[in-house]
């Protein structure tokens, strides 16, 4: 494979796996106006952009020496860079279905790929938010988000007299605001950072961060999922654990947790505010695509073959978690 594929797309998928994918990569990537993110042709302009973005990146990190894009002289076969080069988007749906190069570290299509797998795993543990019954039923007023029972997003009650809605199984269901739900389990997200000198040896820093995500264990969770990611800013490594916790209500969270700045909790967690959650824990890093190159590839160097995310408690289960 020595050419470049020209993609060709077939349709914007509206699914929340594909639109947690988008908020955790190509949103922070591509300077986009919120209003107008889902207008379809914005978004086949922005992923046709991170593609040719991706493709210059690949021969610039080449060049400095990127130990996964040099090809070996004696193997045979298409070039490790061509493989990168023609990754699959997952934005959009596009052809021809390429092979993912499966770089997720640094790859944006494959790290989005990645936010789509940590969505579907915390997205089955969540109980169903549309199945959660309020306490007290109560008349929604005008304008009122609501969630109907059966069906999984929310809906706007435009009359008052609307105290039922038809679902999508032919039923007619009472309607209750988000705010009036009783939910077993709510939502945390915060992010952690350290920050070090650009004199000292990275693969030791990140060795040493890595082992800080043990303190995770001083909550007392139900699942959690850690992202960390390292960046070069200002002659300065910043190294972030993102967490992501679901936890009961109650639970009591560290002041080492809950002073830090974007500490979040959450105790309506809809379906949508935990696909949000997601893609602040899974926020792909702009420096990996903008940043200095020859920094960057000594981030790469630095956590290839480590392990940079982690799942804990219900997440690491397949089935849906249930006490």
């Amino acid at each position: 494979m020595s050419f470049d594929a020209k993609f060709k797309v077939e349709f914007v998928p509206r699914r929340y796996r594909d639109e947690v994918a988008r908020l955790a990569v190509l949103y922070p990537l591509v300077k986009f106006d919120m209003r107008n993110q889902r207008q379809d042709s914005r978004v086949v302009n922005a992923t046709a952009k991170v593609i040719a973005m991706w493709r210059a990146r690949t021969l610039n990190l080449r060049d400095h020496s990127w130990a996964a894009a040099q090809h070996l002289p004696d193997v045979k076969g298409p070039k490790p860079v061509d493989y990168m080069r023609n990754c699959r988007p997952n934005f959009v749906a596009m052809r021809p279905a390429t092979r993912p190069c499966k770089v997720w570290h640094a790859c944006p299509f494959c790290w989005g790929r990645m936010v789509q797998g940590v969505w579907d795993t915390v997205d089955a543990a969540f109980p169903d938010t549309a199945l959660i019954e309020a306490p007290i039923i109560t008349t929604p007023q005008a304008g009122t988000v609501v969630l109907a029972a059966g069906e999984r997003r929310p809906r706007t009650i435009v009359m008052n007299s609307d105290k039922t809605k038809l679902t999508a199984d032919g039923k007619r269901r009472i309607t209750t605001s988000v705010a009036s739900r009783d939910f077993p389990y709510h939502l945390v997200t915060v992010c952690r950072r350290s920050v070090f000198s650009a004199q000292d040896s990275l693969p030791n820093l990140v060795d040493e961060f890595c082992k800080t995500r043990s303190r995770i264990r001083s909550i007392d969770f139900t699942g959690a999922a850690v992202v960390t990611t390292v960046e070069y800013r200002t002659k300065q490594w910043h190294l972030s654990h993102r967490y992501l916790l679901m936890v009961k209500p109650g639970t009591e969270i560290p002041v080492s947790f809950s002073e830090v700045p974007g500490y979040r909790y959450i105790n309506t967690p809809t379906r949508r505010e935990v696909m949000r959650a997601v893609a602040r824990t899974c926020k792909y890093s702009r420096s990996m695509l903008m940043g200095d190159p020859k920094q960057t590839v000594r981030i790469l160097h630095a956590i290839s073959g480590r392990r940079l995310r982690a799942l804990y408690g219900c997440f690491r289960k397949t089935k849906h978690y249930d006490t």
